[in-house]
């Protein structure tokens, strides 16, 4: 019995490569993120000393900074080097794991769009209770938070193992992220309840985008008949049967492959590309 025929899904297929570190070189808006925010962080760092400094201010959210300018520009207003390396990074980390499964486009309307509706989470906070917003706004909050439960929706099945104990991917990035939200609330107490909210409003965004996504695709699917589904199936390359490899995985870990099993896959990954082109 093949591992199409025991109910693995595509998706669950894909989850099998997509993880294994990503691909090499960054998917092309993950790639385009990363530079855009290097590239950016240095800019303003020019403009800010000269007679534009005023505006820059104005990007950021923060204590008694909520100007409307700073809900769409504030993801790149970071003046702070190490901030802007921790903002490439995590896109890095999780964009080259998430973008091959829910496509470049996805990609970016996660990016325009939670990142602005975060800003405006913030503001009304700020508006609302001054005091509440007393942690700044100046990185793309929204879009990470979106991120993250793209990788613990997509990658929660997809087992790891860190310092010796056995956790998912998906897992993995849910602790970082609240991690990072324990130590923003521990450096501004209840000032911290704007950038939390901010967050929210970047998780619950993405769930939305996906969702959206989830249910086009599944309208495609149960729109496509049986007879044209078969043809299409007939015309493609077969897949080898994988079905071991996956349940090994999923018992012990990828650590736990053989040479000849990571071989396998290997053949299996690009027998399904040559089956997708």
């Amino acid at each position: 019995m093949s591992w199409r025929e025991r109910g693995y899904s595509e998706s669950v297929f894909d989850r099998v490569f997509a993880p294994l570190g990503g691909p090499r070189w960054p998917p092309p808006i993950t790639l385009f993120l990363m530079v855009f925010h290097g590239v950016l962080y240095f800019l303003m760092l020019a403009l800010r000393e000269g007679a534009d400094a005023a505006t820059l201010q104005r990007m950021v959210l923060g204590p008694e900074r909520l100007d409307p300018l700073g809900v769409f520009l504030h993801p790149i207003a970071s003046p702070n080097l190490l901030t802007v390396i921790f903002t490439v990074l995590v896109v890095w980390s999780l964009g080259r794991r998430l973008e091959p499964l829910i496509g470049s486009l996805h990609m970016a309307l996660l990016y325009l769009l939670l990142n602005p509706l975060a800003g405006l989470g913030f503001v009304i906070v700020g508006t609302l209770r001054p005091e509440l917003a007393g942690a700044e706004l100046d990185y793309p909050v929204g879009f990470l938070a979106g991120l993250c439960l793209g990788a613990w929706r997509e990658l929660r099945d997809f087992p790891v193992q860190v310092f010796g104990r056995r956790t998912t991917i998906g897992r993995l990035y849910a602790i970082c992220g609240l991690i990072v939200v324990g130590l923003v609330a521990l450096r501004s107490g209840l000032g911290a309840v704007g950038f939390a909210v901010a967050v929210l409003v970047g998780i619950g965004g993405a769930e939305v985008l996906l969702w959206l996504r989830n249910w086009r695709t599944l309208r495609r699917l149960t729109r496509r008949s049986p007879a044209a589904h078969r043809r299409r199936s007939h015309m493609r390359p077969a897949v080898p049967d994988v079905d071991d490899i996956l349940a090994k995985i999923s018992r012990a870990g990828i650590d736990a492959l053989s040479e000849d099993e990571r071989r396998r896959l290997d053949e299996a990954r690009a027998a399904r590309q040559r089956r997708d082109d």
